[in-house]
């Protein structure tokens, strides 16, 4: 615990019909920071009480609080947030319940982040548990975006366009600044605005080849049609249709502002529709949901950035 008290790092996860296996993830956390703020947005009483048993025994680095509902994983972030900020601590890190950090993960993120002030957000290389390996949207030195992975003798993106929250590492100085997450949004496109938040700011966005997450992501299904490989996420219609509202709603907050990332997520949504109704099961719904999604994301306004 040595290292994690010098890295001054509290850590939010957010429960959500969670299953044992997160007992082992939550272990690997708790030897790397100084607390663990866990947030029940609906879990079962059997899995509750073998948590509440591993609080007991915790040593007060733990932190749980229960929602009376599912209140979304914005609100849920920030109910974990204004804790951590209360409690004093200087940096946050969001992880999800089925994400697994490599051993040293935390402690190389707070360093980058404590030695880069230019710095939002650090994330760390995300491995999925199908094997495959992420890619991100790299600025490189010509000015063009590129979606590609870490080439020999890397070490770090220095300017990435959007990274997901599990595994991202935060300053409270930063997220004084720009604001908490929209609770709004409910779930889905949170972790995509803070970024271009963040970004919009005048901050950059890291990520470090040698800090590893383990993530899983969705109920992937790979098709390789004429050799190209193709993953639909496969998620349900609720999904579809809050992915399709908020992907809208933030094309309208950010367009204008950061318009290469516009763009390139412009031709995912294409892309990700076409996967949907070529690819994937219960498309009817789906696209329903989707069109529902883009009537309402076009109809609503989207209130005011809420201040720790």
């Amino acid at each position: 615990m040595g290292m994690a008290m010098e890295i001054d790092v509290a850590c939010i996860i957010v429960l959500y019909q969670t299953d044992d296996s997160f007992f082992n993830n939550l272990d690997l956390v708790r030897r790397q920071v100084q607390k663990v703020y866990l947030i029940d947005n609906g879990c079962s009483k059997q899995f509750t009480i073998k948590l509440q048993k591993i609080i007991k025994n915790s040593n007060d680095n733990l932190s749980y609080k229960k929602a009376e509902t599912n209140v979304g994983l914005a609100k849920a972030q920030n109910i974990g947030i204004k804790k951590a900020i209360s409690d004093g601590f200087k940096s946050i890190l969001f992880l999800d319940d089925d994400s697994t950090p490599d051993r040293e993960m935390i402690t190389s993120l707070a360093t980058h982040l404590r030695e880069n002030k230019n710095v939002g957000i650090v994330a760390p290389d995300i491995v999925h548990s199908s094997g495959g390996k992420q890619k991100y949207w790299v600025k490189e030195k010509s000015g063009f975006w590129r979606r590609r992975g870490f080439k020999e003798g890397e070490s770090f993106f220095g300017e990435v366009n959007t990274v997901i929250a599990s595994g991202s590492l935060i300053s409270v100085k930063v997220i004084k600044k720009i604001g908490l997450m929209r609770e709004d949004y409910f779930i889905d496109y949170i972790d995509i605005e803070y970024c271009l938040r963040v970004r919009s700011f005048q901050f950059k966005i890291h990520v470090l080849k040698n800090a590893k997450l383990l993530h899983q992501l969705g109920e992937r299904t790979t098709y390789k049609p004429l050799g190209f490989e193709i993953s639909p996420t496969n998620h349900s219609s609720l999904r579809k249709y809050y992915m399709t509202r908020n992907r809208i709603l933030t094309w309208k907050l950010y367009a204008k502002k950061i318009p290469s990332w516009f763009l390139i997520d412009l031709l995912n949504f294409f892309f990700d529709t076409t996967r949907t109704l070529f690819l994937e099961k219960q498309k009817y719904q789906k696209l329903k949901s989707i069109c529902k999604g883009f009537k309402e994301g076009l109809q609503l306004e989207s209130p005011p950035i809420i201040y720790p």
